[in-house]
């Protein structure tokens, strides 16, 4: 992984196409309405699982 990609936008990546596109079928949700709640509650994840690890 390159040192200035972020995890969070690395984990992105590997949503993008049929993942999203499940994930917004399921949620009843247009894949750009996904992506956008996806790509801000992401961060907040990866924070909380950082606080938690330590």
């Amino acid at each position: 992984m390159n040192a200035s990609v972020s995890l969070s936008d690395e984990l992105m990546a590997q949503l993008q196409g049929a993942p999203l596109q499940h994930m917004a079928s399921q949620l009843g949700a247009t894949p750009a309405q996904t992506e956008e709640a996806v790509g801000a509650a992401l961060p907040l994840l990866l924070g909380a699982l950082g606080r938690n690890a330590a």
